[in-house]
């Protein structure tokens, strides 16, 4: 897809939301079988089913109207969508939304291998009581179900102390997570209509444990 997170997000009539691009700029890494789970909020751009080197993707969530009153399924699978590489599953999870609270849950694709990268978001609707909010994680897949994930991380947010924790604050900012294969650069704009930009490289620095900043996203 060409075109830019920005135009995307500025079409939709929702007073929050969070728009995930992702930019696979890896020789070799594939990201597959995504999965979501909104705590508030829910999809309204699905996750591509998989993202190849060289390749941009993206996504959306929205915020649940506070009139909404409508019962939506705990879980949802969309239908399997044929790809280059087999068929994959994009599953999504809602829970009943809390009305007013905003777009706030969990995305994960699979890289290529045993492992998972995770991307906590959170755009509240009141940032006096909350703040705009992300959270990089790369784990070993073990089957654990994307609810869990996004409570785990959210625990984490909210105790401030894991290292790869990242309050975007007041400005943009660039974080870095990695493992021996993949480096992960994210940004989230603290905006209304937030924008979190992620891309995916090979890692020649080996292992980081910390959250890194940079000035900017590379080109």
């Amino acid at each position: 897809m060409q075109t830019s997170m920005d135009k995307l997000l500025s079409k939709v009539d929702s007073e929050k939301c969070v728009g995930i691009e992702i930019s696979n700029k890896s020789s070799s890494i594939i990201l597959s079988c995504p999965s979501s789970y909104c705590d508030s909020g829910f999809v309204h751009y699905p996750p591509s089913p998989s993202i190849l080197p060289g390749t941009v993707e993206h996504c959306k969530f929205l915020e649940t109207p506070a009139t909404d009153n409508v019962t939506v399924d705990h879980c949802k699978i969309v239908e399997p969508a044929s790809t280059a590489y087999g068929h994959v599953t994009h599953r999504v999870t809602f829970i009943p939304p809390t009305p007013a609270s905003g777009t706030e849950g969990v995305l994960t694709y699979k890289l290529s291998g045993k492992y998972i990268i995770a991307i906590f978001f959170s755009n509240p609707y009141s940032m006096i009581s909350h703040r705009v909010d992300f959270l990089l994680k790369i784990y070993t897949d073990t089957g654990k179900p994307i609810k869990n994930v996004y409570k785990e991380m959210k625990d984490e947010s909210d105790s401030n102390h894991f290292l790869s924790h990242c309050n975007s604050g007041n400005e943009t900012q660039t974080f870095e997570v990695s493992n021996d294969n993949v480096r992960v650069l994210a940004t989230m704009t603290n905006t209304t209509k937030a924008v979190v930009r992620v891309h995916i490289l090979d890692n020649n620095v080996g292992k980081s444990d910390d959250c890194r900043r940079h000035s900017s996203l590379p080109p």
